[in-house]
Formats: C-alpha cells, structure tokens, sequence
C-alpha cells in the first residue's frame, strides 16, 4: 500500500499490521531461527533440520516449533492418525504461538503442494496459538465419504436435550449465540416438514460430519488468539466451515481458494467464518481482512439443529462482531454458487466495514437473503461491487444504519433493496460465467459498464489476478480488464 494513499491516512493501523503479516517470513528468516522439515516419508527420530532428515509427523514439528521457526511441509499426503480422531482432534493442532517479531511460519516446500487429509477428525488445523502464518497447503476434509442420511441424522437433536446434556458437563455451549442469521420469516422460504418417522434423539456431534479446514475459538474465556496469517491455501470439502476464525483478532486470508464445504455440519456454518470478534489492542483500521480469494459452492445441506432450518452456507460471513472496534476489509473476492449469501454481515455495530470490488455470481442456491448484504448491522461501505443474482432472488441488502451502497454493478434479478446514487443495472459482461471453475473466466467483455467506472474511494492497486488497476480508469468487480476495452459501455438497462 502506498503510504501517501487516502487509504493510509485514514487508517494509519492498517500499515503496521500488514506489513507486520506480510513480512513475517522474512522476519522471521532474519532472525536466523530455525528451519524443520517435516515429509510422509520422514522419520519422527530424526532432528528435522534438513531436507535430508525430516520429520514424519506434523505434530513432532509444532512440538519443537520455537518463534522465528519456519516448518517446510514437503510433498505427500498427511492424514490424521487412530489418535487424532474425535469432534475435538486436529491432524495439526497448532499450541506453540510466535511473537510480534519472530512469527511461526508453515509453508509448503519449494513447489512442493503437500495435502493434509482429515477424514474423522474436528479440524485439519485447530489454532491455540498466536502469530502464524499458514502458507501454501491443501486442506482436505471427509464430505466425499458422507452419506447425506448420516449427516441428517447427525443433525437430529432434541435441542431441549442437548442443553441439558452441555449443563450436566458444564459446558459453555449451552449459553451460546446460534442466531447467525436473520430468520426465515423475514427472508426467504420456510423448511420443508421434516418427516416424522425419524425421532430426534440426543446425540454427539460427529467429526465424520462436523470438522474444518482450519479453526480457532476463544469467544469466551481470557484467552484470546490473534494475529493469522492464512495464504495461498486450498480448503475444501469439510462438513462445517472451510475456515472458522471465531473469538480472535487480526486475521489475513488471502489467495485462497475455499469450495465445497459446510455440506453436511449441523451448526449451520459456511465457506468462511468470521465470527464474534474479540479485541486484543484499541489500534483503529483494518484489522479482519479477507481478500483475493476464489469461495465457490459452499453450502448447508442438512438443516442447522438449533434452529431447525437450512440457514447459512455464505461464502463469507462476518457474524456478531457487535462492539468489536477494529475495522474489516472485504475486497477482490470471486464469490459464487454458495448456497446462501454471497457475503454476509450479520449483528456488526461498531467496526467499519468495508466490502470493495468484489465479484459475486449466483449465490442462495438453497435459500433466500441475499447475494450482498448485511443485517442488523451499521458502518457497512459496499462499493465497486458487480452482483448478479438468479431470477427473484434478493440482490442486495436493505438500505439503513449508516451503510452504504455505491458503484457496484447489478444483473439477474430486480429485486434490489438498497441502490446508491452511483450504482448500475445491467449486464456485467462477464468472458464465461461458469460453475466450473477450469473453464469460468469472470473477467469482463470489451463494452462492460463496469470497465473504467470504479468510484475514487478504496480502489485496491491490483486486482484478484495481481493485475494493475489504472488510477481513475480502475475497474468495478474483482477483474480489472485491459485499459484499452473500455469504449462502447453497454447500455444501463
């Protein structure tokens, strides 16, 4: 970020904690901590500080994990051991934290792409731990090995009954917030009857259905974990949210791609989570940042049993962030066939939130808000965003609150709730929409009203694809288009 732009000015945190993030690795090198390798085909014997002789097990490695250390995850396959197995087991589970100058780094090898399965286990990655970045791995998680009629049963539950199970064990969950989105009376269809024959019975929660990618929780206790660096990753297929940061502060996801999961959990959850932020400093700006990433077909397929209908399945969420002071930046993300909202602000009153040249394609797949928006929510700034939503389904939120809708682009539906004086209907233009992610190309046709029309505020420098955007000429959505396509708009329907 230039230091001279607006931007900076206006959030004079926003440098520090970037460039804190971004510089972690190399931090990290420079204080000449050490280097442990960690391959399938290691040995948990070995001292791990050479490529020669690492590590089997990713566990060994965060075991002997020192701030300044950088864990090089060379190629394979990692999986989950007879041990690791359970709703609350990890195949990583990450305890040691880094400090403010000497972060932990993993990080795939050279061009290694090594893959952690998890296939009956909580999460691939549980976070107890502060200052990390997590570089460059594929997460997979068990959706493949599911039956949709486990699952359901799964989610089955006499709620009256698990409460009452979560007070004998004294366990906090049972005074918990499950309200993560608005009900169903005010948007959207009602559940179908549920079919009488099944019983709803007590009954744990299974890994099988409910684990994640990668997961932190301190929404209670004095506890907080912060500081996440979480980049260039691929997550998919767990049952419950791709990534979950819930409780923490100062959070970075970046060129990540995130599909395929929240299928089959029964906490209603989504591609990714951001929920009741908790503030560790009072340092103003940008401190919860999800940019540059591909979020695709993230969905709820069993309903969520609190609440006992389909909700959720966002592609991002950020959820009951209430008073929390730091601010959130949404921007340069390719949002699309989720099975609800595109992207989603929920219960958020006091952090400025800003959502900025964003691209969202037919999302509520399952159910109805919207496919841009926020709820019972306030300090909100959508802009230079381009949405198409399917035929009569809600294309943005509801005006109000103090949040702002301005230069984002609409198509697919007329059903807009909120439009800025700025703000267009019609027709993207996109290459070649698709749900197939190898052949979608979501960049815009030469004539597109979006190319060169982006408003002046918050204009990222580059774009999804690491792409310039021109000063004054920049593009609206997440693809910025080669400057000289920009004559010959289309017509504003």
């Amino acid at each position: 970020m230039n230091p001279s732009s607006p931007l900076a000015h206006q959030y004079p945190a926003v440098l520090s904690w970037l460039c804190s993030a971004l510089l972690a690795t190399a931090i990290s090198a420079s204080l000449s901590a050490r280097d442990i390798y960690v391959s399938p085909k290691g040995d948990d014997s070995n001292p791990g500080s050479s490529e020669s002789a690492p590590l089997q097990t990713l566990q060994k490695a965060n075991d002997i994990a020192m701030p300044g250390d950088t864990v090089w995850v060379m190629g394979g396959t990692y999986r989950n051991s007879p041990e690791q197995t359970g709703h609350s087991a990890a195949l990583l589970a990450i305890t040691k934290s880094g400090t403010p100058d000497a972060w932990i780094t993993w990080r795939n090898f050279g061009d290694d792409r090594p893959e952690l399965i998890a296939e009956n286990c909580g999460y691939a990655i549980h976070l107890t731990a502060s200052y990390i970045v997590i570089d460059g791995l594929t997460l997979t998680g068990n959706n493949d090995n599911v039956r949709q009629a486990d699952a359901e049963r799964n989610a089955e539950i006499d709620v009256a009954a698990t409460r009452a199970a979560w007070k004998a064990e004294g366990a906090a969950d049972m005074a918990a917030d499950y309200s993560s989105t608005p009900s169903l009376k005010e948007s959207g269809p009602a559940p179908a009857p549920r079919r009488k024959s099944r019983p709803r019975t007590f009954e744990e929660p299974s890994s099988l259905y409910n684990n994640s990618g990668i997961g932190v929780d301190t929404r209670r206790g004095d506890t907080i974990y912060h500081h996440h660096v979480l980049r260039n990753l691929v997550i998919r297929k767990f049952g419950t949210a791709g990534i979950a940061l819930l409780g923490t502060d100062y959070g970075l996801i970046e060129n990540c791609e995130i599909y395929d999961n929240a299928w089959y959990g029964r906490y209603g959850s989504s591609g990714v989570a951001i929920n009741s932020c908790r503030s560790v400093d009072e340092k103003p700006g940008y401190r919860i940042i999800a940019r540059n990433n591909r979020i695709w077909n993230n969905k709820n397929l069993v309903r969520c049993f609190f609440v006992d209908h389909y909700t959720d399945g966002n592609g991002l969420i950020l959820d009951s962030l209430g008073n929390y002071p730091g601010g959130a930046l949404v921007e340069n993300n390719l949002v699309y066939n989720n099975g609800g909202a595109g992207i989603h602000i929920y219960k958020s009153h006091k952090a400025q939130i800003d959502v900025v040249n964003n691209t969202l394609w037919r999302n509520q797949q399952l159910w109805q808000l919207y496919d841009l928006g926020a709820h019972n929510a306030a300090n909100i700034r959508f802009l230079n965003n381009i949405v198409v939503a399917d035929k009569y389904r809600q294309v943005n939120g509801k005006p109000g609150g103090n949040i702002v809708y301005d230069y984002n682009v609409y198509s697919g539906s007329p059903l807009i709730g909120a439009r800025g004086e700025n703000d267009i209907q019609a027709d993207p233009l996109f290459r070649l929409p698709s749900t197939n992610r190898q052949a979608a190309d979501f960049s815009l046709l030469p004539g597109s009203p979006a190319i060169g029309t982006a408003g002046p505020e918050l204009v990222p420098k580059t774009d999804l694809a690491g792409t310039p955007r021109p000063p004054g000429k920049a593009d609206r959505g997440a693809f910025q288009s080669d400057p000289d396509s920009s004559s010959s708009p289309a017509a504003v329907q």
